[in-house]
């Protein structure tokens, strides 16, 4: 995590957006686990392997897009899992307000 902390996850969630709207790679990267992945929805196409991989691939999102901001528009917590739906906008295209799943644990 940036601060080196444990915090709650929810709050955890909430310093990543913030971390991804100011698009400060360095400290979005931070929240994932160094052997993390993210993946599209359902598992079906892997986007980036380890936080090196995580920090490269939207390193360059950020560089390419800075007016990318990310709105959670929907919370839910189980045990240190927090699931959010996000609406993403700035960003023309395919994913240009369309609702997005993630998820991270602390």
């Amino acid at each position: 995590m940036a601060d080196g902390s444990h915090s709650a996850p929810e709050t955890v969630v909430q310093r990543q957006t913030e971390s991804y709207n100011d698009g400060d790679i360095a400290a979005f990267a931070s929240y994932y686990a160094k052997e993390a992945e993210i993946t599209t929805f359902g598992e079906i196409e892997v986007i980036a392997v380890s936080r090196d991989g995580i920090r490269d691939e939207y390193g360059q999102l950020f560089e390419a897009v800075p007016g990318l901001h990310a709105e959670v528009v929907a919370e839910f917590t189980v045990r240190e899992y927090v699931a959010t739906k996000e609406r993403v906008t700035g960003v023309d295209g395919p994913c240009s307000d369309a609702p997005m799943w993630g998820r991270i644990a602390t």
